[in-house]
């Protein structure tokens, strides 16, 4: 379930910003900020992942400190689909 939730990430981050996917496999433990992934581009994701997973995020979630990473991300969004 989380490598089908990952892929799923990293497809809708290749949308939102253009990059490669290929590439974000292999830096998934990067930061965003050092991926070029700015808070506009964060928002957006989070929001392609909410209708993506058919989940939604608390507005206490929303500040980047609580995932600074893709795999950060994918941890949540596994914790939240189980939830359900």
């Amino acid at each position: 379930m989380r490598t089908e939730i990952k892929e799923r990430i990293i497809r809708i981050i290749t949308k939102v910003t253009n990059t490669n996917e290929e590439s974000l496999l292999q830096m998934s433990s990067t930061k965003f900020n050092e991926l070029g992934i700015n808070s506009i581009e964060i928002i957006k994701l989070l929001v392609y992942v909410e209708n993506e997973f058919d989940i939604e995020f608390s507005d206490d979630f929303l500040g980047t400190t609580n995932f600074q990473t893709i795999d950060e991300l994918v941890d949540i969004v596994v914790e939240l689909a189980e939830e359900q």
